[in-house]
């Protein structure tokens, strides 16, 4: 996702400058770590799948795909809450 990794830069970029305020670096470190993890999640989902179904039957397949779709919804849903918080950090940051 590309807000991911822009979000991702600029706070690897504002974590490797010298720090004013340890809670906000504290909080930036936090912002960043959830967006690793989305990221991680998405890797680890995309390396699973397995999308050769050569030699299941269709019930197997819509079970497989089924339960597929739940866990990238899962991922979904953590990569847009992560872009989300950082994107509003960013914002507010620019702000000050």
């Amino acid at each position: 996702d590309d807000a991911l990794m822009k979000n991702k830069m600029q706070l690897d970029s504002l974590l490797k400058m010298p720090a004013k305020d340890t809670a906000e670096r504290t909080n930036m470190k936090a912002i960043a770590l959830k967006l690793q993890a989305a990221e991680e999640a998405m890797e680890i989902w995309m390396q699973k799948f397995e999308p050769d179904v050569t030699g299941k039957s269709h019930d197997e397949v819509m079970k497989y795909y089924t339960q597929q779709e739940k866990a990238i919804q899962s991922v979904d849903s953590l990569m847009n809450a992560a872009v989300a918080e950082s994107s509003k950090y960013l914002s507010n940051r620019s702000k000050k």
